[in-house]
């Protein structure tokens, strides 16, 4: 009984990464950003200022993190993180680390996620598995079914007190595929097959 308020307790100390998300993504999700080292954007009261975060949780390949931080005076940088393991399994530890700065260039095209009516900030945060049973009624909806090849394309805006998140699975087109592919050209890094 000891060991269950134990649990219970450390539970109620992590971190929660996103808000109104199913207790199994937000788990994997929580677990898998903890482990890499990065801090809740959503749900603390740490000013952070404008930040972008893209978490790529590839089933069998090292997972990715690449968070974007704007600084006090404008300029911007680039934080990218891949850890150990897999991103569909337990996570581990952090494999590399790197951090460079933006050009102004790339800095205002990232601006524009901030803009109140861009698609970002009206598009819904997640898939939701209560979509499986609407695909039957309305097949023309977004669909979603539980698969175990792919991977979560999970990308994060914070801007003061303003915080919104897109979650998808392995999107093969779109705007968030799109966004993801951005981020991870300005990171720099060679990430092999892009799924």
């Amino acid at each position: 009984m000891i060991a269950g308020w134990i649990a219970l307790a450390s539970a109620a100390d992590a971190p929660r990464f996103f808000p109104g998300i199913d207790a199994f993504h937000g788990e994997w999700y929580g677990e898998q950003l903890h482990a890499l080292q990065e801090q809740s954007l959503c749900c603390d009261t740490t000013d952070r200022g404008r930040v972008i975060r893209f978490t790529w949780l590839r089933s069998f390949h090292h997972p990715v993190v690449i968070r974007l931080n704007e600084s006090l005076n404008g300029s911007w940088s680039v934080v990218t993180k891949i850890g150990t393991g897999a991103g569909g399994y337990a996570p581990r530890t952090i494999l590399s680390q790197a951090e460079r700065m933006l050009t102004a260039r790339h800095a205002a095209a990232m601006r524009s996620l901030f803009n109140p009516t861009s698609w970002f900030w009206s598009t819904v945060s997640a898939q939701t598995t209560n979509a499986v049973a609407n695909c039957a009624r309305d097949p023309t909806s977004e669909c979603v079914t539980l698969q175990v090849d792919g991977s979560q394309w999970i990308v994060e805006v914070r801007d003061g007190d303003r915080y919104h998140y897109v979650d998808r699975w392995s999107p093969e087109q779109g705007p968030l595929r799109e966004l993801g592919e951005q981020i991870m050209a300005l990171s720099q890094q060679d990430f092999g097959k892009v799924y």
